[in-house]
């Protein structure tokens, strides 16, 4: 991955390349190479440069194409070399040696503004239109790759990372209050929006245009494109997941170093493992905690390391507990969402590092694109398959009889929601469309609960589902891996890759009928069974690694001063409940709870409270030592 910085004033009138360049230097830690400024009189576009593939060794951005009418600057990898040169009529000697960023520029001499619409990759980009004089951002549709911008007194900054904005103060760091009152109450924020007032994210899948008539955004993609496949056998879904998973895994082993798996054990980093040593040897590391099985998955790690002849390490992350402040210190608290095995995934990745991989592929996507929407037994008995719904009602967890688990879900998901609005009325059980807020602040009547728009959904409206899915995939888990990206990957040299997440693989699992995904009755039956035809052994397991200990080690005894700290400082928020915000976290805990929970997410906001204090802190000394905060206070 790399880091751009673009600034352009939009009315024409110079641009202040001083503050470019310190954009710049904030987005060092991107790269390998020195920062690299491009300045016109009215914009500055900056590059910091790192080679993870063949092709990007010889990229020099900022660019412009042949004719010098767009300039580029990008963190991006392309996954459709070879379809572009062919629509864009390269020869293939040139092909094979381009680098992506010039596909990106010939591709926007061809269709201008409409151009991102053609890539496929991991990629966010800004490209300056000196002819026009206009500013183009947008980010593939998966969204990995960051993309953040502020516009302020006629000029407009995009940049990799939202800390860049601070520089000069073109953005002063204070909290956006609507963004961390949804937060809190586990809403669904709003799109675009982000966790610091006048900050902007340029969301996945969209395309920002900005000139002197104002900024404009439009949506090329906001969810996946599903087929109306109907396969004749479950075997026939497997085998197609399988021809576009190696796809997904081809394009992300090309590389200049050598790749690692993060292999927890589990089915998905397995499978991307097992599928990765077909055209690589990786390097796969193995993060355990031992004295207890949820936290130690060795065994089923070098089951797969074995199989696939990978060059295996384990790594101990018992001291890796959550908040742990030897791997994270309170500058690593730069936004309100953090991943609980923050540290432990820093420990990993940093064993990975220590042993020369540049590029590390995971498995993240498995339980969201594999495990079968909610409504997945009402969908098969709306399309007429009775017999299967049974079967995986039967095989469920016995704590309800497989009879009650079907008239349930059957009436969940086929039920009108208007229908069962009435009779939850009617039985005094509430509004069905209210629950899952948290309560720490006043809910708004046009927020969505995160958990409860999904479950409203059914497969009547299907495409609403995958809709509803995406938006909540971009607000609340693409959070966290802007973290890992700023925090683990980009500090220690690493590119991050996620096969799982490809658009190709994702659009295929939401084309694919839901109850399949759970065909013999268990989460992701589909990649189970591609993972048993190569590694026999681990497909079968129902039990999975669990990190509560190491969670609640660190939050109950380890840094109960930082808990104690952060708490208070999410409390002292204007609109916050603080009374009951203390008292849910001391139930939290004295007690065992997902670190997904609302007590997580507040602690969690105060630790990035107490670190944002600290940057303004900071701001405000920087000011009154610069020559014009010394004439003003001589003036005071």
């Amino acid at each position: 991955m790399s880091g751009v910085v673009a600034l352009v004033s939009l009315d024409g009138t110079p641009v202040a390349r001083e503050v470019a360049e310190e954009m710049l230097q904030r987005a060092a830690h991107r790269g390998d190479r020195h920062p690299v400024m491009w300045a016109g009189t009215a914009a500055a576009l900056g590059h910091v440069h790192r080679a993870r593939t063949p092709e990007a060794e010889d990229e020099s951005l900022p660019e412009c194409d042949a004719s010098g009418r767009y300039w580029l600057t990008w963190d991006g990898r392309l996954d459709n070399r070879a379809e572009l040169a062919e629509r864009l009529g390269i020869r293939p000697e040139v092909a094979r040696v381009l680098p992506d960023a010039s596909y990106v520029l010939r591709a926007f001499a061809r269709w201008d503004a409409d151009a991102p619409e053609q890539l496929l990759g991991d990629w966010a980009l800004v490209v300056y239109d000196r002819i026009r004089h206009r500013v183009i951002a947008a980010r593939d549709p998966i969204g990995l790759r960051p993309l953040f911008y502020a516009e302020r007194g006629g000029q407009l900054a995009v940049c990799s990372e939202p800390q860049q904005l601070f520089a000069g103060d073109f953005v002063t760091p204070e909290p956006d209050l609507d963004y961390v009152h949804r937060f809190l109450a586990h809403a669904v924020t709003q799109d675009g929006s982000t966790h610091l007032r006048g900050v902007r994210e340029v969301d996945p899948g969209t395309i920002l245009v900005a000139d002197e008539r104002g900024s404009r955004v439009r949506a090329f993609w906001t969810h996946p494109r599903t087929t109306a496949i109907q396969p004749r056998s479950f075997e026939e879904c497997v085998e197609a997941f399988e021809e576009v998973f190696d796809q997904a895994i081809r394009t992300r082993v090309r590389s200049n170093m050598p790749v690692s798996v993060l292999l927890s054990g589990g089915i998905d980093s397995s499978h991307v493992a097992a599928v990765a040593s077909d055209y690589t040897t990786p390097i796969t590391v193995n993060a355990y905690a031992p004295g207890g099985a949820r936290t130690d998955e060795r065994h089923y790690a070098e089951i797969v390391a074995k199989t696939t002849g990978s060059h295996h390490f384990l790594v101990d992350v018992s001291d890796c507990w959550t908040l742990s402040a030897r791997h994270l210190p309170d500058a690593t608290f730069d936004q309100p969402h953090h991943p609980g095995q923050g540290a432990g995934q820093w420990r990993a990745a940093q064993v990975a590092a220590e042993q020369g991989a540049g590029v590390v592929l995971d498995g993240i996507g498995g339980d969201e694109w594999f495990t079968g929407a909610p409504f997945f037994l009402a969908e098969a008995l709306l399309h007429r398959h009775p017999l299967q719904a049974w079967r995986i009602a039967r095989a469920a967890p016995r704590s309800i009889a497989a009879p009650r688990l079907l008239v349930r879900e059957a009436y969940r998901g086929l039920a009108p929601l208007r229908a069962r609005r009435l009779i939850h009325r009617a039985i005094g059980r509430g509004d069905v469309t209210r629950f899952d807020f948290s309560s720490y602040v006043s809910v708004d009547d046009g927020w969505d609960s995160t958990p409860a728009v999904l479950r409203d959904l059914s497969p009547y409206d299907r495409d609403g589902y995958y809709r509803s899915t995406w938006r909540i995939h971009r607000r609340v888990n693409l959070p966290d891996m802007y973290w890992r990206d700023r925090q683990i990957d980009q500090p220690l040299g690493l590119e991050r890759r996620s096969p799982l997440n490809d658009l190709r693989v994702v659009e295929l699992l939401a084309s694919i009928p839901e109850w399949t995904k759970r065909f013999h009755g268990r989460r992701k039956d589909i990649l189970r069974e591609a993972l048993a035809r190569r590694v026999p052994g681990i497909s079968d397991r129902l039990d999975h690694g669990l990190y509560d200990e190491l969670f609640l080690l660190g939050l109950r005894e380890r840094e109960s001063e930082r808990v104690a700290a952060a708490v208070e400082a999410a409390a002292a928020l204007p609109g916050v409940r603080a009374d009951v915000m203390r008292a849910d976290v001391e139930d939290f805990l004295g007690s065992r709870h997902g670190y997904w929970s609302a007590p997580w997410r507040a602690i969690s906001l105060g630790m990035w409270l107490r670190q944002l204090e600290t940057l303004r802190r900071a701001s405000r000394t920087a000011d009154r030592r610069s020559p014009a905060g010394q004439a003003q206070a001589m003036e005071v």
